[in-house]
C-alpha cells in the first residue's frame, strides 16, 4: 500500500492491479496486467502521490 491507503498492489494470480478510492467513495481499479506492469503503475501513482503531500505541506 502507498502512504494514506491511496493506492494498493493487489493479485488474483496470474494478474495483478492497482485499487484506489474515487471521488465517490467506490474501489475502482486499474486494468490487469503482469506482475512488472502493476509494480509500475504503482510506484508511479505512488510517487504522484508523495508529490501531492509535499505540494500540499508547502501550501
Amino acid at each position: 500500500m502507498s502512504c494514506c491507503d491511496e493506492y494498493q498492489l493487489c493479485s488474483e494470480i496470474p494478474q495483478y492491479f492497482v485499487t484506489r478510492w474515487d471521488k465517490t467513495g467506490r474501489l475502482v481499479e486499474t486494468g490487469r496486467s503482469d506482475y512488472s506492469t502493476a509494480v509500475e503503475a504503482w510506484l508511479a501513482l505512488g510517487a504522484q502521490h508523495r508529490q501531492w503531500h509535499r505540494n500540499r505541506a508547502a501550501s
